[in-house]
């Protein structure tokens, strides 16, 4: 194959020359644009983070961080990957993760806020690479369906369902609150999410 033919692989440090004003998301060396988020995105994104954040607070438990924050995992490496999570948990204990620019290696609890954009990556590629660093809980949210899922991970490191909730009528589903396992006594009321 000739060079002029091969793809190219970015880097988080490449990726940080950019010079424009564009969210981006480096996964598997490729550079991804992501679009501004729909306003039912953010407002789903402000209710959730509100909860968290209010919980962190009381329990003085560690930091709540939002997009667009850079987090990175394997900074240097063949398996460097640079994302940027709709809102992070980073525990008291981890906290020397957080840095100036950004986020250096795993958060403990990461949402990501489902977009028709973004499923795929969201549920298949995302959760991929949040598994493989060992980010303890992902919450995957869908504001179309109303519904949140708790993803943990399992004594193999692998995620296994924690807890599902919905509050679409054309759902089998209809509990109406999740409970985290990572941040004890965290029990999420739905309607106060998509209300």
């Amino acid at each position: 194959m000739e060079a002029s033919a091969r793809k190219k692989v970015w880097t988080y440090e490449e990726y940080r020359q950019l010079d424009d004003d564009n969210r981006y998301e480096v996964i598997g060396g490729e550079l991804i644009m992501s679009p501004a988020p729909s306003s039912v995105h953010q407002i789903v994104a402000e209710n959730l983070g509100f909860i968290l954040g209010q919980y962190v607070r009381e329990k003085s438990s560690g930091k709540i961080c939002y997009a667009p924050i850079d987090v990175v995992f394997n900074e240097g490496t063949a398996e460097e990957e640079t994302v940027q999570p709709d809102i992070i948990f980073i525990a008291a204990a981890n906290a020397q993760i957080i840095k100036p620019r950004g986020i250096f290696g795993a958060p403990d609890l990461i949402v990501e806020i489902i977009s028709s954009s973004s499923e795929y990556r969201d549920m298949v590629v995302k959760r991929a690479i949040y598994e493989k660093n060992r980010v303890a809980e992902y919450w995957l949210v869908n504001p179309y369906m109303k519904s949140i899922t708790l993803l943990a991970l399992g004594e193999k490191g692998a995620y296994e369902l924690f807890a599902h909730g919905a509050l679409a009528e054309d759902t089998v589903e209809q509990k109406k609150e999740v409970t985290s396992k990572l941040l004890a006594g965290l029990t999420v009321k739905l309607e106060e999410v998509f209300g």
